[in-house]
This record gives structure tokens, sequence and C-alpha cells, in this order.
């Protein structure tokens, strides 16, 4: 049986804003291994679980208002919806921050592309 791969596809407040052309997702618990004076571990510190999000996507020459809600929620510190999906069968959903963009571009080439960094919780898995 063939297996099937797709690009990830990533909505704001269910609604579509991009394709990503690449992009990662890391999640960590952010604990801490507790140590003795002897350098003994002696336990693991759980911490909240944070998620990690980038992605590449195409810049449109005459903009594109999806993409540019990023842009947005990174000036004015706020945080949005991501849902992205389809991951492992399920869909990811959770509240993120923008934290960085970088737009890159290739004049011989003809190509524009960008990508965005987001930080946030635990994602729900449905």
């Amino acid at each position: 049986m063939a297996k099937h791969i797709r690009a990830a596809s990533l909505y704001i407040n269910g609604k579509k804003v991009a394709t990503a052309n690449r992009g990662k997702r890391s999640r960590k618990n952010n604990g801490t291994l507790e140590t003795g004076d002897s350098g003994i571990v002696l336990g693991y510190a759980v911490g909240a679980l944070i998620s990690d999000l980038s992605f590449d996507h195409v810049v449109l020459f005459e903009g594109n208002p999806e993409t540019q809600r990023f842009a947005e929620a990174l000036d004015s510190g706020e945080a949005v919806k991501i849902q992205l999906g389809i991951i492992d069968g399920k869909i990811e959903t959770g509240d993120y921050y923008v934290t960085g963009d970088d737009v890159e571009w290739d004049h011989k080439a003809g190509t524009m592309s960008g990508s965005f960094q987001l930080t946030g919780g635990s994602p729900r898995r449905t």
C-alpha cells in the first residue's frame, strides 16, 4: 500500500494561512536534572511542555493578507491560535507567539520565500 506524504497546512483561528514548504515542530518538557554536590543525579524536575514551530512559505510580490497576520502578531506580541496538520494523522492546536520572521530572495531565480518562528505551550492533538 502506498504511503501518502503531503505538506503541512497552517491555520490561524480556523482560516488557512499557509502551506509550509518546509517546517519543523519541536516539543520539550522544559525540565532540569537535579544533582547533588557529588554530581549524582537525584531526580528530574519536569517543567511545562513547550512547543517551537518554524515553517517556510512563499512570499508573494503583491503581498498576502493571510501570512501578514503572522507579521502583525510579531509586531504586537499577541498570541495566535494555530492549527497545524496533519502530523501523524492528527491536527495540533495551540496558542503560539510569533518570535521571529525572515525573508530570502534570489533575483536571478525569481524566487522569494519567508519563514516564521513561533513558540507556545503544549498543543492539543485531535
